[in-house]
């Protein structure tokens, strides 16, 4: 990299700005353009963690990926331990929660975006409220189109995002068809599920409990956490992860099933309720579930209890009803559409990206963070690997200046 190179970045958020300030303070004499198509920086970033920014996990591994190859390729170069110190030098204080999220110490997405942008220095031209309409690679040089006009830049880095990221349901990324890469289609991901049942009697009830997640019959994944029940479908943190799942598994038929008395086995469960003897059927959930979601599990059951005593129950009518408790069935519809994801599957295919993510027919493109067909589940883990991956482009760059 020459003295004076103009960088071209197409995106002002995670990749964008960590990689800028890391090119910054390791090389002097750049010309760097941020290109963000919203009115002002790190949109997304304010809009993660509800505000409070989870940036990181310190449990983060390759694992968390849907290709977990080429991310701990990404991690071997540079990793959460490389974030956390470069943050330090700009000057955030942060802090890990039980489960190993970080936030910053203020818990506002507020003070991590101050600091990015304390970083920047009158060698970044921010132009703003602009969408890039044309990639144009020539010889050495490339060159991007927007409003009426174009830029010529030594280097381009590919940091603008995917739909989800945009916070809009219309992309922004389609100047990509004229480098004529391979892609996945995009999808939403960490997102509410929509069901084909009507749950307008529990909407607004939240519960803690296990979800299982099936696909054609076959157990995708399993976990325990907070569900939100809607009028058209379910959201909360645990079902978010389902929807990473169900875009990882392609299926044609998929179901939710819910415990809602983890705390208790099936056969402890129907011990509880066959001990109600002396109650009516329509007490039976009594002290165990809220009343919204005891009277539509009984109605379900489609057991007649009026006026029925609980020791009136056969024992498959007890089974029955422990079996609504303990999997509790919802049949997926659809995912909610892109303005309610956190991120989104699919992008650029990683076969066309080398280790140093330049693009291998174009090398002095480079791609990060969620523009590439890389995506996580919730917890910081999507944001951690656009900070890895600014950091792999800047060392990139850094190497190629001591070549030239």
């Amino acid at each position: 990299m020459k003295k004076g190179s103009k960088i071209g970045i197409i995106g002002g958020g995670s990749v964008g700005l960590y990689s800028a300030n890391l090119l910054l303070r390791n090389l002097e004499n750049l010309e760097i353009d941020i290109i963000e198509r919203h009115s002002s920086l790190g949109k997304k970033i304010l809009a993660s963690g509800n505000g409070k920014c989870n940036f990181t996990n310190k449990y983060v591994s390759p694992d968390h990926y849907n290709d977990r190859d080429f991310v701990a390729k990404i991690f071997k170069q540079y990793d959460i331990n490389d974030t956390l110190s470069f943050f330090k030098k700009l000057g955030l204080i942060y802090k890990f929660d039980e489960e190993g999220r970080g936030y910053p110490h203020s818990e506002s997405a507020t003070s991590l975006l101050e600091v990015l942008e304390l970083g920047l220095s009158d060698k970044v031209n921010s132009i703003l409220n602009t969408t890039v309409e044309k990639i144009e690679v020539k010889e050495n040089k490339i060159n991007l189109h927007f409003d009426n006009t174009y830029k010529e830049y030594d280097y381009v880095i590919i940091a603008s995002g995917n739909i989800a990221s945009n916070l809009s349901s219309e992309s922004n990324n389609n100047y990509l068809r004229f480098l004529d890469l391979k892609s996945r289609e995009i999808n939403p991901s960490l997102v509410p599920l929509k069901t084909i049942e009507n749950l307008r009697d529990i909407s607004g009830l939240r519960f803690k409990g296990g979800v299982s997640l099936y696909g054609d019959d076959e157990l995708l994944h399993k976990e325990e956490g907070e569900v939100l029940f809607k009028n058209d479908g379910v959201s909360g943190i645990v079902v978010l992860q389902m929807s990473h799942y169900l875009n990882k598994h392609k299926r044609s038929d998929y179901h939710l099933k819910f415990d809602f008395v983890t705390t208790l086995n099936k056969q402890e469960l129907k011990k509880y309720l066959s001990s109600k003897k002396d109650l009516l059927v329509e007490d039976i959930f009594k002290g165990l579930l809220n009343t919204k979601l005891a009277k539509r599990l009984l109605r379900e059951s489609k057991i007649n209890f009026d006026s029925r005593m609980v020791n009136s129950l056969r024992e498959f009518e007890i089974e029955l009803l422990v079996n609504l408790v303990k999997e509790y069935r919802v049949n997926i519809k659809d995912t909610y559409p892109f303005e309610f994801a956190q991120v989104a599957s699919g992008g650029i295919l990683v076969s066309e990206i080398s280790d140093d993510l330049s693009l291998k027919r174009y090398p002095n493109i480079f791609v990060g963070g969620e523009v590439m067909d890389i995506n996580a589940l919730s917890g910081g883990y999507n944001l951690q690997f656009s900070w890895s991956c600014a950091g792999v482009i800047a060392k990139a760059l850094i190497e190629r200046s001591k070549e030239e």
